[in-house]
């Protein structure tokens, strides 16, 4: 099974928080993608980004666990 790849508002979001020399704020992630990326992205449409992330995550590294 093929891992399902990363979207570009997924990307965007990663961006914020690699770039990002300190942890940050789910308001902060928002406010950065908001200001840097041109988005008007409210923190709800963040944090389901960032569960989505996760869950890609997860299911990739189940994937190698069972091999």
């Amino acid at each position: 099974m093929r891992a399902k790849e990363i979207t570009e508002c997924e990307k965007v979001v990663m961006k914020c928080v690699w770039d990002s020399p300190h942890e940050l704020s789910m308001q902060e992630i928002t406010e950065m993608v908001n200001t840097q990326h041109g988005k008007n992205w409210k923190t709800q449409t963040v944090s389901t980004f960032l569960a989505r992330l996760v869950k890609k995550f997860e299911d990739k590294a189940n994937a190698r666990k069972d091999k």
